[in-house]
């Protein structure tokens, strides 16, 4: 049974601990929140739907299921292919100016980047075959430089991989 004298301590150490916590997010950056895990639209990238629309359109099996790891801001997936891992990845950013600097800076540092008009709110590739993708606040990475220069049945150039799965995460995100 609580004393009037712990009754007491309690609300101050709620208190405390949202002083602790909303410090917490402002150490972490201005304006920005530490996420405690990923959006459901980056978890997108590992679901089952995912998985039977990407294996559909390579025309292959993976070799185990999808793994996935959240290291603030970035969800990651790594889907096992025969020939070599496919990675997918989420970075959740604050803003859209962040999103937009950050997209931007990219681009830049691409090598020989390819603009894809109609995918996402801005996308390109690179001579890797390497897509990202900005919709809202967040950027999508298809990094299929695991993979051999074609790949699938039939086969695709890794380029043409990055884009039809990058279509493919933009149509969960979308609602198709």
């Amino acid at each position: 049974m609580a004393t009037r004298e712990t009754t007491r301590r309690r609300p101050a150490a709620v208190l405390g601990v949202l002083a602790v916590v909303v410090a917490g997010w402002l150490v972490a950056g201005a304006g920005a929140t530490v996420a405690p895990g990923p959006s459901p639209e980056a978890e997108m990238v590992c679901s089952a739907e995912a998985e039977t629309d990407i294996t559909g359109v390579l025309g292959v099996s993976l070799v185990s299921r999808p793994a996935a790891t959240w290291a603030a801001p970035v969800y990651t997936c790594t889907y096992a292919l025969s020939a070599g891992p496919m990675v997918l990845s989420v970075r959740e950013l604050g803003d859209a100016a962040e999103t937009s600097t950050y997209f931007d800076a990219a681009q830049r540092a691409a090598t020989e980047p390819v603009s894809l008009p109609g995918l996402g709110e801005a996308a390109f590739s690179e001579s890797t075959g390497n897509v990202l993708v900005r919709k809202d606040f967040k950027i999508l990475l298809v990094d299929v430089t695991g993979l051999p220069e074609f790949f699938g049945q039939p086969r695709l150039a890794r380029v043409a991989i990055g884009i039809q799965v990058g279509r493919i995460i933009m149509a969960c995100w979308i609602g198709e």
